[in-house]
C-alpha cells in the first residue's frame, strides 16, 4: 500500500536549532530584565513613601488640621525611632497635635515598608514623626534615601521641604549627593 501526500512537521534538527536560538535570545534579555526589575523595586518603594507624604500634606491643608506621618509595623501605632522608617508608615489626623495616633484619631493611610534588597535611610534631621500643620508646612526639611545593592549611582530620594513640598529626586534636600550605607 502506497501513502501519498506530504508530511508536515519539524525535524529534530530544526527543533534543536529553534530552541538554541530561543535560549540565546533569553540569555541576552536576562540582564536587561534584572535591571528593569531592580529599578522597578526602587521606584515602587520611593513612590509609596512619596504618596503617603503628599497625601498627608494635602489632607492637612484640605481638612485644616495637623496630619502626622510615622514609621509603623502594625498600621496602628508609631514606632519610636527614626531607624524604623523601613518597616512601614501610617498617616493620621493628629487633632490634639501630640504626634501620636490616639484611638479617637483617624488613620488616613497605611503603607508597608521596603523589602530587601531595597534599603531606606532617613537624614539625621528626620525624627520618628513628621507632622504637617494645617497650612501644609512641616518643621524641617529632610530626605529619605532609597538604595539597593547597586549603590549610590542608582539611588533615589523622597525629599520634603519646610514649605511642605514633596518630590522624588536623585539629590538630598540640601542638594547634596546621595550615598548608600
Amino acid at each position: 500500500m502506497k501513502i501519498s501526500g506530504t508530511l508536515n512537521g519539524f525535524t529534530l534538527v530544526e527543533l534543536v536549532i529553534t530552541i538554541a536560538i530561543a535560549a540565546i535570545i533569553a540569555c541576552m534579555a536576562a540582564p536587561s530584565f534584572l535591571s528593569f526589575s531592580r529599578n522597578s523595586n526602587l521606584k515602587t518603594a520611593n513612590t509609596a513613601l512619596y504618596n503617603v507624604l503628599a497625601q498627608a500634606r494635602n489632607e492637612a491643608i484640605t481638612q485644616g488640621q495637623a496630619v502626622g506621618v510615622c514609621p509603623s509595623a502594625n498600621g496602628e501605632t508609631c514606632l519610636p525611632s527614626n531607624t524604623d522608617w523601613p518597616k512601614g508608615w501610617i498617616s493620621w489626623r493628629d487633632t490634639n497635635q501630640n504626634q501620636s495616633p490616639d484611638t479617637s484619631e483617624s488613620i488616613i493611610t497605611v503603607a508597608r515598608g521596603v523589602n530587601s534588597p531595597v534599603t531606606l535611610t532617613p537624614t539625621a534631621s528626620i525624627g520618628a514623626v513628621l507632622e504637617f500643620n494645617p497650612q501644609g508646612v512641616i518643621s524641617s526639611a529632610g530626605s529619605f534615601t532609597f538604595c539597593d545593592d547597586r549603590g549610590a549611582a542608582f539611588a533615589s530620594a523622597v525629599v520634603f521641604y519646610v514649605y511642605g513640598g514633596v518630590q522624588i529626586t536623585n539629590k538630598k534636600h540640601d542638594g547634596g549627593s546621595l550615598s548608600c550605607i
